[in-house]
């Protein structure tokens, strides 16, 4: 649900759902690169065991309290779904022709960052 100020998303037990604030400036930046016409795509990858509420959270959070813009308006592709990051990537390049030196993964794991970066893609913990 979201709550009577329009942002904070909560889960079933009331769990506030909250943005990373390194990946709303990222995602703001990627948005603005974007709105001036650049060619920026953005994906999400989540290997979690609940896909549809993952995509039902996504489309109710806005990534900052001054934009209507969701996490779903904001992405081109996503990746939610059980599973190791390796698979994620490797579909997402399948599905952008995005190579993956050209891309850069932006996560609170340090296991999945590992994984990742032997694809070749930038990585950030």
């Amino acid at each position: 649900t979201v709550d009577d100020d329009g942002f904070t998303v909560r889960d079933c037990r009331g769990t506030r759902m909250r943005l990373y604030p390194g990946a709303v400036m990222a995602i703001e930046q990627c948005n603005a690169w974007r709105a001036a016409g650049h060619d920026v795509r953005v994906a999400f990858a989540s290997r979690t065991s609940y896909p549809e509420w993952a995509e039902e959270v996504m489309r109710l959070q806005r990534v900052n309290t001054h934009s209507p813009t969701t996490l779903a308006q904001s992405q081109v592709h996503s990746q939610i779904y059980p599973g190791d990051k390796d698979h994620h990537f490797r579909r997402l390049r399948q599905l952008t022709g995005v190579e993956f030196d050209e891309m850069i993964f932006f996560d609170n794991e340090r296991r999945n960052c590992t994984t990742v970066s032997r694809l070749g893609v930038v990585c950030v913990h």
